[in-house]
């Protein structure tokens, strides 16, 4: 079973998730999770989402503890999040589906706005599903030392600077470290490029569309199995 995202992220692995080794572990951990495509390709593993933005970490354990009542009376209509009625971080989870893909929630629809009734119902549907998942709010080396596959898809080091706690926040010689002492199965994303580790060429894929056309974005990845 896999799940559809619950929220729209800039730097999504939606399409590239399937794609990347599947896990040999019951436990997956996800140090930068972001919209977390790559467990929601696996919920019914024991994940172990890390994220350091307070955003993203609180919208996180929001829906796993969220009645799909709550999620079902979202209006579909809102001009600001601001006047939306619940907690805040439902607040904040309205304000990634009121843009494309953004890195940081918005107050106000953008013309991209993506909420609709058919995503609402999803999400709703889909909630029940992620009632066994933990989240850590906190740095990536704060994720606890276990066997596991850890997919670590952090801020990339030349691309990742849009984030809240971005790339500039990130040593990327202590990371590469921190990801060869992992116990278990290691998936590290990375731009094609990159140094901090033998990263090797992974695939391609569609990014936004510049000049009539689809940029091209070549992704690499570290594997240790």
């Amino acid at each position: 079973m896999r799940l559809r995202p619950m929220f729209p992220f800039y730097g999504s692995k939606w399409k590239a998730a399937p794609k990347y080794p599947k896990p040999k572990h019951e436990t997956i951990v996800e140090p930068f999770a972001g919209s977390a495509c790559y467990s929601l390709c696996y919920p019914d593993r024991q994940i172990i989402l890390v994220e350091k933005d307070p955003v993203i970490a609180g919208i996180w354990k929001w829906l796993i503890s969220v009645d799909p009542e709550e999620i079902m009376r979202i209006p579909l209509k809102f001009a600001s999040t601001d006047d939306l009625e619940g907690p805040q971080e439902l607040r904040w989870f309205m304000g990634f589906w009121a843009a494309k893909a953004d890195s940081s929630p918005r107050k106000k629809c953008s013309p991209w706005c993506r909420w609709n009734k058919n995503r609402r119902t999803r999400v709703a549907s889909q909630v029940q599903n992620i009632r066994h998942w933990k989240v850590i709010h906190g740095d990536y080396f704060e994720s606890l030392d276990i066997p596991a596959t850890w997919f670590i898809d952090p801020p990339y080091i030349q691309q990742g600077k849009r984030y809240r706690y971005g790339a500039s926040q990130i040593d990327y010689e202590s990371l590469g470290s921190w990801c060869r002492q992992r116990q278990g199965q290691v998936i590290v994303c990375e731009f094609d490029g990159a140094k901090w580790l033998p990263f090797t060429p992974f695939l391609q894929v569609k990014g936004t569309i510049l000049n009539g056309k689809h940029r091209i974005i070549k992704e690499s990845v570290w594997i240790k199995e």
